[in-house]
Parts: C-alpha cells; sequence; structure tokens
C-alpha cells in the first residue's frame, strides 16, 4: 500500500496506515520484522546481492519463532514445552 495523504481514515483501512506510520517512524531501527509477524503477515525481503536475493518469510516460519529461555521454563510451576525448531 502506498501512502497517501488524501486517504482519509476508515474502519477498513486503519490497520494498513498505522502499520505505514510506524514502519516510517521506527525506519533504521531494524523493528519491522516483530510488527510485521506480530499482525501475522510475510516479510518480503528484496536485497541486492549473491545470496537469496528475493525472500519471503512467512509469519509461521521456524527462523521467526524464538526459543523459551531455559531460566524461564525453570522459574514457572506449571509445564512449559520449548517452541519447535523445525
Amino acid at each position: 500500500m502506498r501512502w497517501n495523504l488524501k486517504e482519509s481514515l476508515s474502519a477498513a483501512n486503519a490497520g494498513d496506515l498505522i502499520d505505514k506510520e510506524r514502519q516510517l517512524e521506527l525506519a533504521y531501527q531494524a523493528e519491522r520484522s516483530f510488527d510485521v509477524f506480530r499482525n501475522g503477515k510475510s516479510l518480503k525481503r528484496e536485497f541486492p546481492g549473491p545470496n537469496r536475493q528475493f525472500e519471503e518469510i512467512q509469519p509461521t516460519d521456524f527462523r521467526v519463532i524464538y526459543f523459551i529461555p531455559q531460566s524461564a521454563i525453570n522459574s514457572y510451576s506449571g509445564t512449559l514445552t520449548q517452541n519447535p525448531t523445525s
């Protein structure tokens, strides 16, 4: 979605406009992937170079799911299971 200053905010486009505003606000702070994956969207990477120039990472990809620290597992009185790795 392209940024359009004439576009008015509505219930239908609020999520996209808020996402775009946050992307502009936090540019160059390496926070984009957290927002994209938290909202269940895929991250499109298009970088020049020899390795994986065009890649789309899905929010369910094993590289996105983070490990639960062992200290958190040990300190929880219930049963915690580690996130899957593949």
